[in-house]
């Protein structure tokens, strides 16, 4: 499973996976993000250049997105294969 952002603008975002208590999961904090830079609208979200979400499965989780100079026009999961669709 991956989560891609759908981003517009000069700037970045980092994106941050928090537990029910608002602590970032391990290996997924805002520090941990790769940056999302670009105008192309569609980025796929990673943390220490890993896409892979699955050790979260069935976790409750809070998502902290962080925009600079950028605009967040959706969120989305889908499975690694699938056709990601806006």
């Amino acid at each position: 499973t991956r989560r891609t952002i759908l981003l517009a603008g000069g700037g970045h975002a980092h994106v941050e996976v928090l537990d029910p208590h608002h602590r970032p999961y391990e290996g997924f904090s805002a520090a941990a993000c790769d940056p999302i830079h670009g105008a192309d609208v569609r980025h796929t979200v990673t943390w220490s250049g890993r896409a892979d979400v699955r050790a979260l499965w069935n976790k409750p989780v809070r998502l902290a997105i962080t925009l600079d100079d950028a605009s967040l026009f959706g969120f989305e999961f889908y499975h690694a294969g699938e056709n990601a669709t806006a």
